[in-house]
């Protein structure tokens, strides 16, 4: 990853909602719109938002299963190894 896709993927995951959806898919690896939108504690309309930008910026990764569509990290690695800053002050 070079230094202005590193900063480009800092700037997406820096909003409030979208750490929060990262730290969930981080305990629990693979959920969908309505699970996210539960844990995090927003509407699936914006859960969907914010999933589909950080699908589009690389961040997530999606499988369909029947009518569901579940997401995951697409880099686990890089994520887990930015968990306590991440994950260490929201409210999850």
């Amino acid at each position: 990853m070079t230094k202005k896709e590193l900063a480009e993927t800092l700037k997406l995951i820096g909003e409030e909602n979208r750490l929060y959806i990262i730290c969930e898919l981080l305990k629990n690896k693979r959920l969908n719109v309505t699970e996210i939108s539960s844990k995090v504690d927003v509407s699936i309309a914006t859960a969907s938002h914010h999933l589909k930008a950080l699908e589009k910026g690389g961040v997530l990764l999606s499988v369909k299963s029947g009518k569901e569509v579940y997401y995951s990290l697409a880099d686990l690695e890089m994520m887990s190894e930015l968990r306590d800053l991440i994950c260490k002050n929201t409210k999850i």
